[in-house]
């Protein structure tokens, strides 16, 4: 009976443990991730080296707060007051225009999961480079959807070494300017030889 009572607590705590989501992982690459890689993550896991298509990002990094590019001089569209929680996503207070041309360092990465037909979000909590201001209300805030927010200008990223997706997409537009006859083969195959390294 003792035996039985252990096998079955054991199986009992074995699926409880395979049924646990990953909350925080070393390195996740977003651009090639399925629907199928998400399911084994919880919802709004961490990652301390996050890959992209617009560069390769993790905490410490720094980056530009630019200015607001929607028209609104006042506001920012992407960046808002105060770390990302669920609860305060409804209701967020944007950053306000004077803090443009302000650098931030990458406190901690999230990704939101896809969800109905949506694409996965990447969320940056962040906090401001400068010892000056250490108790203002402005001292951390998040990025809650940083493609968007890089896509649109409001941040830069400083950070300009090219991942293997920015290296293969500059080795198209060059393969496409060497057809054009806008740049020589030499110019063309000093290239490639570059970024050869970076894409294997």
């Amino acid at each position: 009976m003792k035996k039985f009572l252990f096998v079955i607590l054991s199986f009992f705590v074995s699926s409880l443990c395979y049924t646990q989501k990953i909350k925080s992982v070393d390195e996740f690459d977003i651009v090639s991730a399925t629907k199928e890689n998400y399911k084994s993550y919880e919802n709004l896991f961490e990652v301390k080296k996050l890959i992209t298509s617009f560069g390769t990002f993790q905490k410490g990094d720094k980056l530009l707060i630019n200015r607001p590019q929607n028209g609104n001089l006042l506001r920012f569209s992407w960046i808002a007051i105060g770390k990302y929680f669920l609860l305060n996503a409804m209701a967020m207070i944007m950053y306000p225009s004077s803090n443009a041309n302000t650098q931030i360092v990458i406190d901690c990465l999230r990704i939101y999961k896809p969800f109905g037909g949506k694409s996965a979000a990447i969320i940056v909590d962040f906090k401001i480079n400068d010892d000056s201001n250490q108790d203002g209300i402005d001292t951390f805030g998040n990025i809650f959807n940083f493609e968007r927010a890089v896509d649109t200008g409001e941040v830069l990223n400083q950070n300009t070494t090219l991942n293997k997706y920015q290296a293969i997409s500059k080795l198209k537009e060059a393969n496409e300017l060497l057809k054009l006859d806008r740049i020589s083969k030499e110019e063309f195959d000093d290239l490639k030889e570059k970024l050869s390294k970076i894409i294997n």
